[in-house]
C-alpha cells in the first residue's frame, strides 16, 4: 500500500478463522486457504460482490504479482463483453473460406487486446484465434494460387493472340478486375517466357476502388528504342497517376478509369513510333 506495515497488521482469512491460524501458523493446511494482509475490506460479506471476474494478472516486482478483478455491474459488463466476442468468433467461423474470413480474423486479433474481458476467456479467445489465423493463412495461400492460375491462363490467351497477329508489341488490359501486382507479374512473366522479344504493357483495373495499375517490360535489346520506364510514365499520366522504373521494367498507377481508352491509345502510339 506504499507504506510500511505496523507491528500489528490486519489479516483476513477466507475459509478458516484467523484465531485458529495464529495458534498453529506452521500448519501446511493453511496453504490451501486465502490468508492475506488487508488494508481494509469493502464488503460485509462476499455475497455483496454478486460476481467476481478476474481481469488481469501481472508481475509488479520480483516474487510479487498483482491481480485485478471486477465485481457487481462491472463484472457483469465484462461477462457480457465475452459473450459478444464469442458471438463475433462464431460469426467469423461461419464465413466462407475467402478473404472475408481472413479480414474478420485480423480484426478480431486487434480487438481481443483492446476490449476488457475476463482473463480466462481472453486466453481461450487467443487460443481460438491462433487456430483461425492458421486457417486464414491456408485460405490466403489457396486464393493466391487460384489467382496466379487465372493469371497464367489469361497470359496464355494474350500470347496466343499476339502470335496469331504477329504483334511487335503488346498493350493489354488484363481480363480480371484487379490491380494486384502478383497477378500482373504472373501475366508479365508468362509473356516474357513465351515472347521474349516482344515489349508488353499491361493495365489492370479495380473498378470498385477506382484505381489502375500499369506494368511494362521491354526486352533489353530494345530499351534504346522503347524505354519501359518512359512508356509507363506516359500511360500513367493519362490516367491521372505516375510511374517509373528501369528501362526494361517499370510500374505505374492511375486514379482516373474514365481515361483508360485514351491511355491504351497513347500506349500503342508510343510503341508504334519507336519500334
Amino acid at each position: 500500500f506504499g507504506e510500511h506495515y505496523p507491528d500489528f497488521v490486519r489479516v483476513v482469512s477466507i475459509g478458516q478463522p484467523v484465531e485458529d491460524v495464529v495458534k498453529d501458523v506452521s500448519n501446511p493446511e493453511w496453504k490451501g486457504y486465502s490468508i492475506e494482509f488487508c488494508g481494509g475490506t469493502h464488503l460485509n460479506r462476499t455475497g455483496e460482490a454478486q460476481q467476481f471476474v478476474l481481469i488481469s494478472e501481472s508481475s509488479i516486482s520480483q516474487g510479487v504479482r498483482r491481480i485485478v478483478a471486477y465485481t457487481k455491474s462491472k463484472a457483469e459488463h465484462v461477462v457480457d463483453a465475452a459473450k459478444e466476442f464469442q458471438n463475433k468468433i462464431d460469426q467469423a467461423n461461419a464465413l466462407p473460406a475467402d478473404l472475408s474470413f481472413v479480414k474478420a480474423v485480423a480484426d478480431l486479433n486487434l480487438e481481443v487486446d483492446n476490449v476488457t474481458l475476463p482473463l480466462v476467456r481472453r486466453h481461450e479467445f487467443k487460443e481460438e484465434l491462433k487456430k483461425m489465423f492458421a486457417r486464414g493463412k491456408t485460405i490466403t495461400a489457396e486464393l493466391e494460387k487460384a489467382v496466379l492460375n487465372r493469371a497464367a491462363d489469361a497470359a496464355k490467351q494474350i500470347v496466343a493472340d499476339a502470335k496469331e497477329s504477329g504483334a511487335k508489341y503488346i498493350v493489354q488490359v488484363v481480363p480480371e478486375s484487379t490491380t494486384d501486382r502478383k497477378y500482373l507479374m504472373k501475366v508479365n512473366d508468362v509473356i516474357i517466357a513465351e515472347l521474349p522479344n516482344v515489349p508488353a504493357l499491361l493495365i489492370g483495373m479495380d473498378k470498385e476502388a477506382g484505381k489502375a495499375a500499369i506494368m511494362g517490360n521491354t526486352p533489353k535489346d530494345l530499351v534504346s528504342k522503347l524505354s519501359a520506364s518512359q512508356w509507363v510514365q506516359e500511360v500513367s499520366q493519362v490516367c491521372g497517376g505516375k510511374g517509373g522504373g528501369k528501362p526494361n521494367f517499370a510500374n505505374g498507377q492511375g486514379s482516373d478509369l474514365s481515361k483508360i481508352d485514351e491511355a491504351i491509345a497513347v500506349a500503342k502510339k508510343f510503341a508504334e513510333e519507336r519500334l
